[in-house]
């Protein structure tokens, strides 16, 4: 005949083991989503801030070839959603001594507005 034992089997995990297991899966999991979520998020503001920086250097550049535009500000016909103003200022270097020569050049501020509403502005002289 045989004995009956009571022993405890070892084999597999404890209740506690798995929760423990499961705890850290989670945390690490958590973890990653916000990361991955936190990336998104300055990858779109990255892309808006190329787009800004392309579309002030195609306004300096029409500006540059073109003349200045008969309107101070409007929307980009390839990108309808961002706008761009600019406003023209006589150049002006102060008072030397000596110089009486009238100087025709104009300062241009040129700023470009994305439709979240951030805009990139830059100068240039013509």
């Amino acid at each position: 005949m045989k004995k009956i034992t009571d022993k405890k089997s070892s084999a597999g995990f404890s209740l506690i083991e798995v929760l423990v297991a499961l705890a850290i899966v989670a945390i690490v999991s958590v973890s990653i989503i916000g990361s991955t979520v936190g990336m998104s998020m300055h990858a779109e503001r990255y892309q808006e801030d190329i787009q800004l920086s392309f579309l002030l250097k195609a306004l300096a550049g029409d500006i540059f070839l073109r003349g200045l535009p008969a309107s101070k500000s409007a929307s980009f016909d390839t990108h309808p959603d961002y706008t761009w103003r600019i406003e023209i200022r006589p150049l002006r270097f102060g008072e030397f001594e000596g110089i009486t020569a009238p100087i025709s050049k104009k300062e241009v501020l040129m700023t470009v507005i994305a439709p979240s509403g951030r805009t990139v502005s830059a100068t240039m002289v013509i």
